[in-house]
């Protein structure tokens, strides 16, 4: 039995006397997890997590080491497989998409990838690998991509040498813009911005807000705190692979959730030049 309940804006819908609701917002999340456990063997890393990405969104996830973070990015890339509950890019069960339109949706930042050693701009354009047709190459459509993007990150210096002999900071400019160059709807980034240069660290805010501008979902996987505080809106504290705390970041970002998670003394402060909190140990 079920009966509809129709607003302006919103329709519910009720089955039996257990309440499941379906609304606008619902049918355009871009993902949506629910209920998500995974183990390595008989060790639980995460239990029990559920939350949902919009167009333009832009998620943190912050945690101590060992909080399920890179594991939790791991599975809703879909690199892990032997996860339970559900995750839903687009409304489809990421288990059953095909390896191409996965790429074509959802993509991966790693914090220590593996680099060939290969030129970066061939590198580069093996991200618009889910958009060629069966048997043909790459052409100057994909390679005008390459470097359109490479100017807009400002790598254009890097694109004739080896990706091996770049710095570390340097190959992670390389992965933002490889990230730009496939195009997927939803980014997930793990721990891109530790060990950079404030001035880099600084680029990469710009860009990755500019991303998430034109409706693209960002989660963000993140140690340095403040900077979560002032790029991520909606923030999902982890410990021990269960969901502390969600939500918007002015309502989260607190001493007592701090100090929950982390199990030391924080004190909170309104940051001197935006509306965003930020922490100091205490």
């Amino acid at each position: 039995m079920f009966f509809l309940i129709k607003t302006k804006k919103i329709i519910y819908l009720r089955l039996s006397k257990d309440a499941f609701f379906f609304t606008s917002s619902y049918m355009n999340n871009l993902l949506q997890v629910k209920n998500l456990y995974f183990k390595y063997g008989e060790t639980t890393v995460l239990e029990n997590i559920s939350f949902s990405l919009n167009p333009g969104q832009i998620i943190g996830i912050l945690g101590p080491n060992g909080s399920g973070k890179t594991t939790l990015l791991l599975c809703l890339s879909g690199f892990l497989k032997n996860y339970q509950g559900k995750i839903l890019i687009q409304n489809k069960n990421l288990k059953q998409m095909p390896f191409k339109l996965r790429a074509k949706t959802i993509n991966l930042v790693q914090q220590n990838p593996y680099f060939p050693n290969i030129e970066t701009f061939t590198y580069l354009l093996w991200a618009r690998f889910p958009y060629l047709k069966f048997l043909s190459s790459y052409g100057k459509v994909e390679k005008n991509i390459v470097l359109k993007k490479a100017k807009q990150t400002k790598v254009e210096q890097f694109l004739t040498k080896s990706l091996k002999s770049l710095s570390g900071g340097e190959q992670k400019r390389i992965l933002l813009t490889k990230s730009l160059i496939q195009d997927t709807a939803i980014l997930l980034f793990d721990e891109i911005t530790s060990n950079l240069d404030p001035q880099i660290n600084m680029q990469f805010l710009q860009i990755i807000k500019h991303i998430s501008k034109k409706g693209k979902g960002l989660i963000l996987s993140l140690h340095d705190l403040n900077l979560a505080a002032i790029l991520c809106p909606y923030l999902i504290f982890l410990k021990q692979g269960k969901i502390v705390a969600k939500g918007p970041t002015k309502e989260v970002f607190n001493s007592q959730i701090l100090e929950q998670v982390y199990e030391t003394s924080f004190t909170v402060f309104q940051h001197p030049k935006k509306n965003i909190p930020q922490a100091v140990l205490c």
